[in-house]
């Protein structure tokens, strides 16, 4: 399933906001509640703003976040 690419998309689309918090790359974040209930960490989206972003597209230590695939 496509991410939904606002936040009103988001939420129709049945995902949940948590909170803002820091990552520690020493950005800013936004937490949601995917429908499947994973957290998924977000770009903080500005009013007005007309796309949603995953951090883990912009964010430099992505890497060691990635969970090591399951064989």
């Amino acid at each position: 399933m496509p991410l939904p690419k606002d936040k009103a998309g988001m939420i129709a689309a049945g995902y949940t906001y948590i909170q803002n918090k820091n990552c520690p790359c020493g950005s800013r974040m936004e937490l949601w509640l995917t429908p499947e209930g994973a957290t998924m960490p977000m770009n903080p989206m500005r009013a007005g703003q007309d796309y949603a972003e995953s951090h883990f597209v912009t964010c430099p230590r992505a890497i060691q976040f990635r969970r090591k695939a399951v064989e």
